[in-house]
């Protein structure tokens, strides 16, 4: 029995110096109470179930087990509300009572997003191949030569085979979300332009993982694309045909979500033209600003899938002097500005973005007097009209990625 519990507080002490030294993002006072209460319930247990037993081999066996499933409840995240690793942001604890008809739902989204080793178990279950190849439900599928593809919420598969395609419904809400925001913008007297770049799988394809046809009819960045130019009044860039036509370049990085340099250039120069129409002083790039440069690929697909691929640098494009402005994600959101290169009669440029903007913001600084940056994924820019209103800009840049308008 005494060696039962000296090995039950062994494990009791290990538990507490691994969370430590592993620096796992958890409250560490709520987790010492919480590893405390469930070893000391463990001692409990075994002092009445196993008083009269002598040490076996399938004691520990069960205390082990025991053990490894309770690391659920001890490293559960309490405290963040971002997953760096996955770029999105995690499940909050339900705003609704227990009696609502949504809270289980809610409730099961929280729990499935922070229980604890989640992320070990996640990426062991990737590091299987034949489960990567066929698997639906990972959050990155691999495709042709490895190239990897974002499956946001697990089904970003049925959007891009058509089964899950935009409605009329869906695209009335996008027109209303767009809407509001242009009348904000009306309001206050600042300029509206919207880029809405393409998901890497709606500009390749061919490299999608092969397991998954496309049903007949049409992209549904086509059909938003369509339908945004027949019903929105104001400035609405979607560089499908610029991205198609310069593939002969690397547009998006293989091992990750995003779009490269010369993928985001090439919509800067749609960008620039819409600018220039509405401020005719805002400074044009030339030749002299941007060189060519080596990249090394930004890989957060590779990250997330947990399995290593070979990177080399990829040729890329490079504005020659150094941003000024750092495209940083803060929680809460923080509006940050600088004076940038375009000179005083430039307009002063306000970018509210994903994660995208930070390959396209490096040419647009170039050319405004101010720039600033907020990096949301909240719709509404009433939510954030303090920040917007105090920065005083003369035009606002949205840039929202192609399946954030799906999920309107």
């Amino acid at each position: 029995m005494k060696k039962i519990l000296i090995f039950n507080v062994l494990l009791y002490l290990i538990n507490i110096i691994l969370i430590y030294k592993l620096n796992i993002s958890v409250n560490f006072i709520v987790t010492f109470i919480i590893i405390t209460f469930i070893y000391l319930l463990l001692s409990i247990f075994i002092l009445k179930a196993f008083k009269d037993t002598v040490l076996n081999i399938n004691m520990i066996f069960y205390i082990f087990t025991f053990i490894i499933f309770a690391q659920g409840v001890i490293l559960f995240n309490f405290n963040n509300s971002i997953s760096a690793k996955e770029n999105r942001n995690l499940a909050s604890f339900p705003d609704v009572n227990p009696f609502h008809e949504g809270f289980a739902e809610q409730m099961d989204s929280y729990i499935n997003d922070r229980i604890g080793l989640r992320n070990n178990a996640t990426d062991l279950f990737r590091k299987l191949n034949f489960f990567n190849d066929f698997n639906i439900m990972s959050r990155v599928l691999i495709g042709v030569d490895n190239w990897l593809f974002f499956n946001t919420e697990n089904d970003d598969f049925k959007y891009f085979t058509r089964s899950k395609s935009f409605t009329d419904e869906k695209l009335e809400k996008v027109k209303e979300v767009m809407n509001k925001n242009i009348e904000f913008c009306k309001k206050h007297g600042i300029e509206l332009i919207t880029l809405i770049a393409p998901n890497k799988s709606t500009i390749y394809p061919e490299l999608y993982n092969p397991y998954f046809n496309k049903l007949k009819g049409v992209d549904n960045y086509i059909i938003l694309k369509n339908y945004i130019e027949k019903n929105i009044n104001t400035s609405v860039i979607m560089p499908y045909d610029e991205l198609m036509n310069g593939k002969d370049k690397l547009l998006y990085y293989p091992l990750d979500t995003h779009w490269t340099s010369n993928g985001a250039y090439i919509a800067y120069q749609v960008l620039e033209e819409k600018i220039i129409e509405k401020f005719p002083y805002y400074k044009r790039l030339n030749k002299n600003d941007i060189k060519e440069c080596q990249q090394n690929q930004s890989n957060d697909l590779e990250v997330m899938l947990n399995i290593k691929f070979d990177r080399k640098p990829i040729q890329s494009i490079c504005t020659v002097e150094n941003n000024l402005l750092i495209v940083k994600r803060t929680d809460p959101p923080q509006l940050n500005s600088v004076k940038s290169y375009g000179g005083e009669k430039a307009p002063k440029i306000l970018l509210i973005h994903d994660s995208f903007m930070h390959a396209l913001s490096p040419f647009i600084e170039k050319g405004a007097s101010h720039i600033g940056h907020l990096w949301i994924y909240d719709n509404d820019f009433s939510n954030y009209s303090e920040q917007i209103l105090q920065f005083k800009p003369d035009i606002i840049i949205w840039e929202k990625i192609e399946r954030s308008m799906f999920m309107q």
